[in-house]
């Protein structure tokens, strides 16, 4: 006989059930909701156990029936090995798709290819029914061509299973088959519930329970006497199907609506539960346990939902298994949601499935395996060795990665020895780095050539399990790993790891089962395990008995519950919007169902399903229902309340929408957890600094803290009037960390630039010496030592000792073009070869690199030829020391006691006719010679540089200027040429892109020796003539002599003042500030060390 019970959500079903079983009793419900099923049970019959009832899901009824009344052999694929079949069948049918040609490689599709055939079945329809169909519509329709797309995966799909395997439906209709032979099945009553609707493949073991089993009992969500009767079509028409089900079969029916099992809930609770879809509603003033909330954002949004928890909890005497959290947009929430809780120390179990391709143990197979199929590329060897499932050390892997990235190993690089920096590595050093590169080779090597003696699938499957059960111990360490979680406190992570190698391995011994015989490449079994991987899912328990357990609307089964709470009822979510994501529209499903073919679930039958699950968690809880909204979603997009909001509204007059706790100002609630209020208490501080009105709630909390808890109180204020603090260390400390083994202290001139702009700075570099890691790449910094290496290899070919550089038959004016070109191209050449272990000639990228290198070296040298040309130079040095013991002297530097010496090397040295000295500093980038920087001490190279030459030859020299020449490709800007001059222009332009950047001595002489004559503006220096004489093209160019001499003299001054600094042990955090768009911290590696935030009022610029 088939009972049909109904009723609506404000009746206790559970109760009318379990108060009406009899012993010996099965129970179905929905595989994830049986856990609280025997929890009701237990409370509703008065027992501590269940001994003769059974609850239990379809498939577990499944897999009892098949335990009594045998199996047919075949092997069960599920939709993981589905997954996994199909990608291989539609990699092989690619070239036979037309529709859907290209979308081979695709998961999604494969994914999607896999739920239609599930739906195609569970309507009972083979593919030749499919054909059948296709068949049946207009020969240019988009349809037919999609379905033949279709069929022919199908086909194939089906040819591979037949006689050997079992899927998902076809087990069922075993299961159908074999439930009349299962002795136990025939005098039980059989009691479903908790279904909205039935799979047809369910319905058929409904059909046969029915014919089989003394009583089968359905309990059903439904209501026909109601003026919302419209949310309940969709169990309407379960229940039609069931009598019509019982009608054909010849069997009894009743069909009763459920009586006197009123749940006992607040007035506003049931009235909301009549009239949320009632056509009219009736409006309410009890509104009494109804909050509705429109916050800013996400984040306060969950807080304000913290809070409210935490009241119900403290005030009101609720459990935290008393109250359930719906949020339908879990995917972007759920990480909000647990980070704010945990703040608040509410237990919340997030019940989603969790995927298992972003696992280490996964990451680790797949790479495995892709090392095998692509190559040694070193991102895929560090993800593996980073998984921890080999034996290597974090410090081995560390010195790999280092060396590796440094000097770009890759592919075949890692089956040689590493020989590249010598000098920087030992002997011993690159020794032990060949030899954990041996290993590593090593073990991969033997792996890929078990996998090739492999001849099958299933040998190269085994070959893959034997790796990682024998090489890699996975299991042994996957559980090490699971039980450091668990003594973590990481219950739930600890619950995922210890599933994932058994559901691994079970992929793996699923696709031997299925491929195992045949013959398949390394690269397709790669393939097919990312695809059974990447939808693969693990569900975890809650890890607590007194915990919120928080999910989506369609898949939280809530018990009894007292308190419910929404957060995130936002149109498109609350209800969720109609999506297209199947192969086949909703349109084309449409059109089929109107030919009575039923192949897929219609829009409108998700979103019944999605209006019935909203009416059924609006009515679960008893006492409490908050519903949270908020302006804008996790990403800073606006987005809009649900309708359901505004139909409450309407139902409840007199129920406003809150702020939330934070915009509403609540400190009372804002401060009552210790932990959490922390965040808030400071802003009401910061507040109080303003001069803004406190209220006395945060005083009253500043003095518990003071009390009770001053460690977080420090650490509040300490952020709160976070100043950077003055370091100092002892000069004999200073002096030990800054002298070279303990002789004289010497500096650079970029050195004591760096101590300028930031002695913090200066400190950690200098003092602390941390390691760069250098990547073996031309970028800026080996471009610009290319560049420089090559201006003073031709500056040597082109200089010879005795001969003034622009005497007339000096090198420097002979050489013509065609010469030039010949020399600059073989000087390039023996750079390129020596420089960088071969960086130049790496890859393709750097090979290009290097072409449009020679291109720009080519011009520039030519350029600076140009210039020698246009002036006179009686002799020039190029990189020449200025040290101690050197034919130019240290500059030396009193610092208090300790003599200090400024040594380094100038590029450029020239001597003029007059014997005066002019200093060049070849620079890659922009530079600009400025007064104010050189004085602050933030650009403080050309004056030292200029200081140190004059003491050229051991002689004192006057000074004649300082300047950088300028080592760059060019960017001219033409929009304002014409088309005549275009040609004319862009060379002048480009010439004088080239100009000396820096400063000049006011003197004919020297003004002629450097830049020639010329009318105009010069084309070597950044002068220009006019009928007052000769001037600067801007500030900082033309200085008198004595202007220059004491623009030396301050800038010694500075420099000794920096010395001094230096040597006291001064390491404060004081940066500079050149301007808006420059500061010591705009490129600074250590800002994240000294905590310089100007964002504090203790943290201010020192202005240039």
């Amino acid at each position: 006989m088939l009972n049909i019970y109904y009723a609506r959500e404000s009746t206790d079903k559970e109760k009318f059930i379990f108060e009406n079983i009899t012993p010996g009793t099965f129970v179905i419900v929905p595989d994830q909701y049986t856990l609280e099923a025997e929890r009701k049970a237990f409370r509703h019959m008065k027992v501590k156990g269940l001994p003769e009832i059974e609850i239990l899901g379809f498939s577990r009824l499944g897999d009892k029936v098949l335990d009594a009344a045998g199996r047919d052999g075949r092997i069960l694929i599920d939709k993981y090995g589905r997954q996994m079949l199909l990608t291989g069948i539609i990699l092989r049918q690619k070239d036979n798709l037309e529709i859907y040609k290209g979308f081979e490689e695709k998961n999604s599709f494969v994914e999607m290819v896999n739920n239609f055939i599930s739906e195609i079945k569970q309507h009972g329809m083979n593919c030749k029914g499919l054909e059948a169909v296709a068949d049946g519509l207009d020969e240019s329709s988009l349809l037919r061509r999609k379905l033949k797309d279709i069929c022919c995966i199908f086909r194939e799909y089906e040819k591979a299973i037949e006689g050997r395997y079992t899927d998902s439906e076809d087990y069922i209709d075993t299961v159908v088959n074999r439930i009349p032979q299962a002795e136990f099945i025939s005098d039980r009553d059989i009691w479903i519930y908790g279904f909205d609707c039935f799979t047809p493949k369910n319905f058929d073991i409904i059909g046969e329970l029915i014919r089989t089993a003394e009583d089968v009992n359905i309990v059903m969500t439904y209501d026909d006497r109601g003026n919302d009767a419209q949310i309940f079509e969709i169990t309407g028409a379960v229940v039609a199907q069931l009598e019509k089900l019982a009608f054909d079969m010849g069997k009894d029916l009743s069909v009763k609506a459920i009586e006197g099992y009123h749940k006992n809930r607040s007035v506003a609770i049931e009235h909301l539960e009549r009239q949320l879809y009632s056509l009219p509603a009736e409006p309410s003033d009890a509104c009494g346990g109804i909050t509705l909330v429109h916050a800013a954002g996400v984040y306060q949004e969950a807080e304000t939902a913290a809070l409210y928890i935490m009241e119900l909890v403290r005030d009101k005497g609720l459990k935290y298994r008393d109250i359930a959290v719906i949020c339908n947009s879990m995917d972007r929430m759920a990480p909000v949601i647990t980070r704010v809780f945990e703040r608040y120390d509410i237990p919340v179990f997030i019940d989603v499935k969790r995927k298992i391709m972003s696992t280490t143990a996964v990451i680790f197979i797949l790479t495995v395996m892709e090392i095998i199929v692509s190559g040694y590329e070193s991102s895929r060897i560090f993800r593996m060795l980073k998984s921890g499932f080999t034996d290597f050390t974090e410090e081995e892997i560390e010195e790999l990665e280092n060396y590796s990235l440094k000097y770009r190993i890759t592919g075949s690089g890692w089956k040689k020895d590493f020989t590249k920096g010598v000098t920087e590595y030992s002997e011993e050093e690159l020794k032990a780095l060949n030899n954990i590169r041996c290993r590593f080779i090593q073990m991969m090597s033997c792996f890929d050539d078990e996998l090739k003696k492999g001849r099958t699938a299933g040998e190269k499957i085994k070959a893959l399990y034997s790796f990682l059960t024998e090489v890699c111990h996975m299991p042994e360490r996957i559980e090490e790993a699971a039980l450091r979680q668990a003594e973590s406190g990481f219950i739930e992570e600890a619950q995922e790891s210890a599933q994932i190698w058994n559901i691994a391995a079970g992929l793996m011994e699923q696709l031997s089962e299925l491929i195992g015989d045949e013959r398949y490449s390394t690269k397709d079994i790669e393939r097919l395990l990312r695809a059974g991987f990447e939808d693969m899912e693990t569900g975890v328990l809650p890890p607590v008995c007194d915990g919120i357990s928080a999910g989506t609307a369609q898949r939280s089964r809530l018990g009894d519950i007292k308190a419910l709470v929404i957060i995130g009822a936002d149109e498109g979510v609350f209800p969720k919007g109609a999506s297209d994501e199947g192969l086949l529209s909703d349109d084309e499903l449409e059109l089929l169902e109107s030919k009575d073919i039923h192949i897929g679930r219609l829009g409108r039958v998700k979103t019944q399903e999605e209006t019935l699950g909203i009416y059924r968690s609006l009515a679960a809880p008893s006492e409490y229902l908050w519903i949270g909204t908020s302006s804008t979603d996790s990403g800073g997009q606006q987005q809009k309340p649900s309708p359901v909001i505004a139909a409450i509204k309407k139902i409840f007059p007199g129920l406003t929408e809150e702020l939330d706790a934070v915009s509403r100002g609540n400190a009372a609630g804002l401060v009552s957890v210790a932990g959490a209020s922390v965040p808030h208490m400071a802003d009401a501080l910061r507040a109080a600094m303003d001069g803004e009105p406190v209220d006395d709630i945060w005083k009253q909390a500043l003095g518990w803290y003071r009390e009770n808890d001053r460690e977080t109180l420090d650490r509040l204020e300490e952020g709160l009037f976070f100043t950077v603090r003055d370091y100092k260390l002892e000069k004999e400390k200073a002096l030990k960390l800054y002298k070279k083994d303990g002789r004289d202290l010497s500096l650079s001139p970029s050195r004591l630039e760096k101590y300028c702009r930031c002695p913090f700075a200066h400190f950690v570099d200098y003092g602390l010496r941390p390691h760069e890691r250098r990547i073996f790449e031309m970028a800026g910094r080996e471009i610009g030592d290319v560049y420089h290496e090559v201006l003073m290899k031709l500056s040597e070919k082109l200089t010879i000792k005795g001969i003034d550089i622009t005497y007339e038959k000096s090198p420097w004016m002979t050489i013509t073009y065609e010469e030039y070109q010949t020399l600059v191209k073989e000087i390039l050449a023996e750079e390129i070869a020596g420089y960088g272990d071969g960086i130049l000639a790496h890859t393709g990228e750097e090979e290009y690199r290097t072409a449009r290198l020679s291109e720009i070296a080519e011009y520039i040298g030519w350029v600076l030829i140009s210039h020698v040309r246009a002036g006179s130079i009686k002799e020039a040095a190029f990189e020449a020391p200025f040290r101690r013991g050197g034919s130019i002297p240290p500059i030396e530097i009193d610092a208090g006691d300790e003599k200090v010496y400024i040594e380094g090397i100038i590029d450029r040295i020239d001597i003029l006719p007059d014997g005066s000295v002019k200093v060049i500093d070849y620079k890659s980038g922009s530079e600009k010679f400025s007064v104010k920087e050189a004085k602050a001490g933030w650009k403080l190279q050309l004056m030292l540089y200029l200081k140190a030459g004059l003491e050229y030859g051991r002689q004192h020299r006057q000074p004649a200027g300082v300047f950088y020449f300028l080592i760059e490709n060019p960017m001219i800007d033409m929009s304002k040429e014409s088309r005549e001059d275009m040609e004319s222009s862009l060379e002048s332009k480009i010439v004088n892109s080239f100009r000396l950047e820096g400063a000049i001595v006011n003197d004919p002489v020297v003004i002629e020796s450097i830049a020639g004559e010329f009318d105009g503006s010069s084309s070597i220096v950044q002068l220009k003539t006019s009928s007052s004489g000769i001037s600067g093209s801007g500030n900082d160019r033309l200085f008198e002599r004595d202007e220059f001499t004491k623009l030396l003299n301050e800038v010694t001054d500075r420099v000794k003042e920096t010395c001094e600094g230096i040597v006291s042990g001064d390491i404060k955090v004081a940066p500079k500030q050149k301007d808006i768009n420059m500061s010591a911290c705009t490129y600074c590696k250590y800002k994240n060390i000294c905590s310089f935030d100007i964002a504090f009022a203790g943290c201010k610029y020192e202005m240039i």
